[in-house]
């Protein structure tokens, strides 16, 4: 299996709950099985709660994979996400549901995201 990562460090903040998503292109089209989240070293509260997974061949149709609800990860602990060997181009993560802040704002931070 081939692996895809992005280091960015991905953020984002509102004042409602945010559903929001990450794409992640592999480069090639490849068989996919895990996938493995890392938290933001300095906001590791802002993991996203709830996510889905979602791969594609060709970025129009999407299809679900896996993902984890009520999820919480520790500075320096990487979430994995393990799904059957599926085909796919591009991997998606999408956030159904960030952190909400003392300050009424909601945010979700991640600083690693890998495909395997």
């Amino acid at each position: 299996m081939a692996a895809a990562s992005t280091f960015t460090t991905l953020a984002a903040a509102a004042t409602a709950p945010t559903k929001l998503a990450l794409t992640v292109a592999a480069g090639a089209t490849a068989y996919f099985a895990d996938l493995r989240l890392g938290p933001s070293a300095a906001y590791p509260g802002f993991f996203p709660e709830d996510f889905d997974i979602e791969i594609s061949t060709d970025s129009q149709a999407w299809m679900a994979v896996g993902g984890l609800r009520n999820a919480t990860a520790a500075a320096g602990q990487h979430v994995q996400v393990l799904f059957p060997p599926t085909l796919a181009s591009q991997v998606r993560l999408r956030v159904l549901k960030s952190r909400k802040h003392e300050s009424g704002l909601h945010y979700v931070a991640l600083a690693e995201l890998t495909i395997f």
